[in-house]
């Protein structure tokens, strides 16, 4: 039974349309659709297999009625007439009880606010004052409202108010299973997991039993079948799969589709994931895996980070960090400690068995104490390396346009909490951190991935896309690593760590001659540990590469307990600074460059893994003009805290370079010794430049040359 209706636009592309579900409501629904028709908007009843004849209570009405064979509940009901409304054009809906407990002269208010913020959910909050609600509502609406925060991480005012309004297109999209009175709770939580939001509006609601007002709410059956529904959503967010999130709420497509393999893993891991975020997650992870929850760890982890809206999958991650033996070793020992004022350092059958109830106690007291610690302790941790890899990956999205991933590596905050790490916990806590940001970062970071494809591409060829995420992750964490080593050495200075240059014999004697000398360094290793062994001479220093917060300062710093002077040299200058680094090497002096980047200036072709790359000039016509020689050189990992320098004499003191093909030589000599360096230490390249694809003829002349 349909009758002539004409859509209604409130204007911005916005059409709104009202459902009435009915089931056995034939005293009010006549009363209810009138109401709901002098607001001007389009209705559409839907009667939900009413043996009273409610339908035709309805003739005569200008409304559209929509009739089930059979009852099939109020949730199949509103989405019956949500399928039509949008079949005829809506956009939005607004549903309204049929028993006539809500005042239609309400529903403007909703229109308002569907125009003023189209793509949320509104939900009407009832004013129970002088309504004469019974206490089961009052107290089902508190209930409700309890486990739809809790599972759904949202608060909603009321989460069982029948008068509500809709964005088509959200409410189809969000997969709803319910269909009866629980569809209105389930269809709140699934909404707070998609990222919608859903406000509040008071109104007016009369509960006086007029004559003929029916309810068709069973309070047994209905109730088990929201508590069942309340269960299975809770149970729901224990499973490691991520939650339907609508990027674009309203519009077709507007669900993110599941991707498979590391897409899914990625979008689990981007939940709440801003460094405060992350660090809450990991807090509360530690926190409450500590305490004394025995057999609930998981279920209250999941829970509380539901329930704050953090990172349900790293939070629960970390929590193995406390899995037995080692943290509750570290509770029993702290509670033994603040009871007895000594550290429990026997292990007998009388102490640990005999006197069981007693060593529980102190464990349980060492959790009070512990549970914090590593709870702030993590949280500064994550809160530092998600800063400065975060600040790396934007970095790393400049580096396409030129700049240095190096420029920053977070802020001073965070780089003093990891210098107190690595004074109070030593370096390898430190690597150890990394292993709550490496795997999040390799997921989350494509940008920081994508810069390193080309060098991988090349140094790996034919692999499969798996292979590359791999690849990928075992180099971010050799670049994790390499970050630690540069806070390190600011912190501790060279004599931390252990630096011996192979061939040492010959290097010493080619370091001791009179003369100036250029030290062509490389993005690749521990290149900033290459001045410790320059110590050996009283020599100054003098760094010709950009200060971009990385470069230069690490060597500064840590070389000012060198009795030879280190001086950084501005490629920005007069000339490049190539006239200022001529001088200091004419004075015998050494001059530190970089030789796998080109800043500008004039470039020589040579062959790198395989493909065509361009390498500066600069250096091989600054030892000619300075008569100094040349020396390739990179710093690799042997074992913790040892490096070993790898050297390559390139043009030896007082060796003129002039031709052209002399250049493309020695630079095609640079380039082999660093091609078999990336042999052996494939990981520790850290040029993030598309070093293949500046070599292309086109984007040299983007350049000017």
């Amino acid at each position: 039974m349909t009758a002539e209706v004409s859509s209604c636009a409130v204007g911005g592309g916005i059409s709104v349309w009202v459902v009435i579900p009915v089931y056995n409501n034939a005293k009010t629904i006549h009363r209810t659709a009138r109401g709901a028709l002098r607001t001007g908007l389009p209705v559409i009843v839907v009667d939900d297999g009413s043996s009273d004849g409610s339908a035709g209570f309805v003739d005569g009405l200008p409304v559209t009625c929509i009739r089930h064979n059979r009852n099939r509940g109020k949730g199949a009901a509103i989405l019956t007439g949500a399928l039509q409304a949008r079949k005829s054009g809506a956009t939005h809906l607004v549903v309204i009880d049929a028993d006539g407990q809500f005042e239609c002269s309400d529903l403007p208010i909703f229109m308002a606010a569907i125009v003023d913020s189209p793509h949320t959910i509104f939900c009407g909050y009832r004013d129970f004052t002088g309504s004469g609600a019974p206490r089961s509502s009052v107290f089902g609406r508190a209930f409700s409202n309890f486990w739809v925060r809790v599972i759904g991480g949202i608060h909603v005012d009321d989460s069982q108010c029948g008068l509500r309004a809709y964005p088509i297109g959200t409410l189809l999209e969000l997969g709803v299973r319910a269909r009866r009175f629980d569809f209105e709770v389930e269809v709140l939580v699934r909404a707070g997991w998609a990222g919608i939001c859903v406000a509040s509006i008071p109104v007016r609601v009369d509960y006086s039993p007029p004559e003929g007002r029916t309810t068709s709410f069973r309070p047994f059956i209905d109730n088990a079948r929201i508590t069942w529904t309340y269960t299975r959503l809770f149970l729901r967010n224990f499973v490691p799969w991520p939650h339907r999130r609508i990027s674009d709420p309203g519009g077709k497509g507007s669900v993110d589709e599941r991707e498979k393999s590391f897409a899914l893993l990625r979008r689990l891991l981007q939940e709440h994931r801003t460094p405060g975020e992350l660090a809450a997650a990991v807090a509360v992870g530690l926190f409450l895996a500590t305490l004394p929850l025995i057999g609930v760890h998981s279920i209250a982890i999941v829970y509380a980070a539901t329930v704050l809206r953090l990172n349900r999958a790293l939070a629960f991650a970390v929590s193995h960090l406390c899995a037995p033996p080692v943290v509750p070793a570290l509770c029993l020992e702290a509670g033994y400690f603040l009871r007895n004022g000594r550290w429990l350092t026997e292990a007998s059958i009388e102490l640990l068995w005999l006197q069981a109830g007693q060593r529980f106690f102190d464990y349980l007291l060492g959790t009070l104490v512990v549970a914090p610690f590593l709870a702030l302790l993590g949280a500064l941790v994550t809160l530092f390396l998600a800063r400065a890899i975060a600040c790396s990956g934007e970095a790393c999205e400049r580096s396409h346009h030129g700049r240095n991933i190096n420029a920053t590596y977070g802020t001073e905050l965070g780089i003093g909490i990891f210098k107190l790490i690595i004074k109070t916990l030593g370096l390898r806590a430190a690597y150890s951190c990394l292993l709550a940001v490496v795997p999040f970062y390799l997921l989350c970071r494509p940008a920081i991935r994508q810069s390193m494809r080309p060098y991988l591409a090349h140094r790996f060829p034919g692999r499969s896309r798996f292979s590359y995420y791999l690849l990928s992750g075992r180099w971010l964490w050799e670049f994790g690593e390499t970050l630690v080593d540069q806070a390190a050495l600011e912190i501790r200075g060279n004599d931390f760590f252990v630096v011996e240059a192979e061939r040492s014999d010959e290097l010493e004697e080619i370091l001791a001659r009179n003369q100036g000398t250029i030290f062509l360094m490389t993005h690749m290793g521990r290149w900033m540990l290459a001045s410790s062994f320059l110590e050996m001479s009283d020599k100054a220093l003098h760094l010709l590469m950009h200060n971009d917060g990385a470069a230069p300062s690490g060597l500064l710093s840590a070389s000012n307990r060198r009795t030879g002077a280190v001086h950084h040299i501005d490629p920005d200058g007069l000339f490049g600074g190539l006239l200022e680094a001529r001088a200091a090497l004419l004075r015998g002096d050494y001059v530190g460059m970089m030789g796998d980047r080109a800043w500008g200036g004039r470039t020589v072709c040579a062959t790198f893994l395989g493909g065509v790359v361009r390498v500066p000039e600069s250096p091989f016509r600054l030892a000619a003009a300075g008569d100094a020689g040349l020396i390739a050189l990179i710093v690799e990992k042997v074992r913790h805290r040892y490096f070993r320098v790898r050297w390559k004499e390139i043009i030896p003191g007082g060796d003129r370079s002039g031709p052209e093909d002399s250049v493309g030589s020695l630079a095609m000599s640079y380039m082999d010794f660093v091609e078999n360096a990336t042999k052996k230490s494939p990981f520790a390249w850290f040029n993030h430049s598309d070093f293949w694809e500046e070599s292309k003829p086109e984007r040299q002349r983007g350049r000017g040359e």
